[in-house]
């Protein structure tokens, strides 16, 4: 990992992420990059300031580099990640106090959608460890980007040698013969990789039409550290998916999401 970005918006909730973003980069020796995109045209070097002043109030922080962009937030986060090509980018949600910037609820799932690199989600809960995940969940699905969330999972996994999760919930008689593969693909892959691996199966016992309350339950119960998904909706779940998404991105347990993307 080489390069990570931290999106704030000066409220105290993404404090966490960039507490969460400094202990990456320190396990990693990546770089650290701390983003925030001003509505209007301003002084830059004046913002660059402010950044600095304001990630310096969180304690531990390692080396950084303020970058600034001017104009829509969901337009101009996109451009900007592409120049700057992050492995990572950390980013927090939280209430009503971010509606400035529009990081809470609905508008975080249309920001990480934007970004074309794996986004890791916060929450004002989120309690960042030292020492990393030990637990990484790796839901199983037929998604058609399950390839792209599989290597992602293994990279973050690999940050703090954590142990993957592939957690299936039982809803039908027969496993879709797509979702069958890819839990064999991903059985094979991170035993390629030497990545820890561990495949549970539990009966439905959530009554949802999607699956993330019962995969948030299931976590919170088993230390899981983060829960990894798809940013983009398959089109098989189109009608509950982008609820369901944003159950995960604002879960009240402080579970950080990582949002891979292709």
């Amino acid at each position: 990992m080489n390069k990570i970005v931290a999106f704030i918006d000066f409220t105290e909730g993404c404090k966490i992420a960039l507490k969460q973003s400094a202990i990456i980069a320190k396990a990693t020796g990546a770089e650290l990059c701390v983003a925030y995109i001003m509505a209007e045209t301003g002084d830059i070097t004046k913002m660059e300031y402010e950044i600095e002043q304001f990630t310096n109030t969180v304690s531990g922080m390692p080396e950084f580099k303020a970058v600034v962009g001017t104009g829509d937030l969901l337009e101009v986060s996109s451009h900007l990640m592409r120049k700057l090509s992050p492995d990572l980018v950390v980013v927090g949600t939280h209430g009503i106090k971010g509606i400035k910037q529009h990081l809470f609820g609905a508008h975080i799932l249309k920001l990480v959608q934007s970004i074309p690199f794996p986004c890791l989600v916060v929450q004002e809960n989120t309690v960042p460890s030292e020492h990393g995940w030990k637990y990484l969940m790796l839901p199983v699905s037929a998604h058609p980007g399950y390839r792209t969330q599989m290597e992602q999972s293994a990279k973050a996994a690999k940050i703090f040698h954590s142990q993957i999760i592939q957690y299936e919930i039982d809803k039908t008689p027969d496993m879709d013969e797509i979702q069958l593969e890819n839990t064999r693909n991903a059985r094979d892959y991170f035993n390629q990789e030497n990545i820890p691996y561990t495949y549970v199966m539990e009966d439905a016992t959530v009554m949802s039409v999607g699956n993330s309350r019962q995969q948030l339950k299931y976590a919170s119960e088993n230390h899981i550290g983060v829960i990894s998904s798809l940013s983009e909706i398959a089109p098989a779940d189109i009608s509950f998916g982008k609820a369901d998404l944003e159950t995960l991105l604002t879960n009240e347990f402080g579970i950080p999401i990582l949002c891979c993307n292709e």
